[in-house]
């Protein structure tokens, strides 16, 4: 995966999702739990949302430039155990937490970048059911209160499976991320590079 002038491998990718989950059952965060993502345009799109699957959780992408009320939603309506945050974007959630009385553990993510990156030849996961959440994506709620779609681990690999036996997607290819990470089509933009070996780069938002 890569962003601007970052990339990770395969098994550093899988290191850095590892060190994530950890993190977060050591927080006391368990299999089905929700988990709010709140991480700006980058390569932590795919990190945080591997770390999240990883220990069996589900995972609720939230845009950092999203109004309070509507972050606020999303972070009550998913009953988000914990949300993960980078230090670009942890000064905002803290705000948002305190000005609204919000009982939600903020999980920092940034240090782990700041140590030396291992790689993994596999990344351990926890055990789950095919119809686990997988994550939960949120409508737009233009004709009214945006309602969360809850996007079941089956649904999430039969689409990514679809779409790299359609697109004839391999090792060799690389994806060019412009969706947003709040849409489903994220979906295949981030998984298909990770079951073929292949490669994302995500797109920054000056060039979208």
């Amino acid at each position: 995966v890569g962003y601007k002038n970052r990339s990770y491998t395969h098994g550093e990718s899988a290191f850095i999702a590892d060190k994530i989950a950890g993190e977060l059952t050591e927080m006391d965060i368990h299999h089905k739990d929700f988990v709010s993502l709140f991480v700006p345009r980058s390569e932590l799109f795919l990190l945080t949302s591997m770390g999240v699957l990883a220990m069996g959780g589900a995972y609720v992408p939230i845009e950092t430039t999203y109004p309070d009320e509507r972050i606020i939603l999303m972070l009550t309506d998913s009953n988000s155990k914990a949300v993960i945050v980078s230090d670009k974007s942890e000064q905002k959630m803290l705000r948002i937490i305190t000005e609204n009385d919000l009982d939600i553990a903020v999980l920092n993510i940034s240090h782990i970048f700041e140590d030396d990156i291992g790689s993994l030849n596999h990344l351990e996961t926890a055990d789950v059911e095919e119809d686990d959440v997988a994550c939960v994506l949120y409508t737009s709620g233009t004709t009214g209160t945006p309602k969360g779609s809850l996007t079941p681990r089956r649904s999430l690999n039969n689409f990514v499976s679809w779409y790299v036996t359609e697109t004839n997607f391999t090792s060799d290819d690389v994806y060019g991320m412009h969706c947003s990470y709040v849409f489903d089509m994220h979906t295949h933009a981030l998984y298909s590079p990770v079951i073929t070996g292949g490669a994302l780069y995500i797109v920054p938002e000056e060039i979208r």
